[in-house]
């Protein structure tokens, strides 16, 4: 039998999993429009801004499932 930690961490690798690819479906549909800057660490950031906070909002929720038990 899993303990919450372990369940927890189960759930949030999965949705970490899902981001990276999701991240990597849009940079590469990005780049197939042309519109990849290849300078400057945070030059494309704002292309995953939504993405980004969809999974931040999913983790809290995990997190907070977790904990109240």
């Amino acid at each position: 039998m899993k303990t919450n930690e372990e369940k927890m961490n189960e759930e949030l690798t999965e949705l970490f999993i899902n981001y990276e690819k999701e991240r990597k479906r849009i940079e590469n549909e990005i780049k197939d429009k042309g519109l990849w800057e290849k300078f400057g660490l945070d030059a494309n950031e704002h292309f995953f801004k939504s993405l980004k906070k969809e999974v931040q909002k999913k983790e809290k929720m995990i997190i907070a499932k977790y904990s109240k038990k």
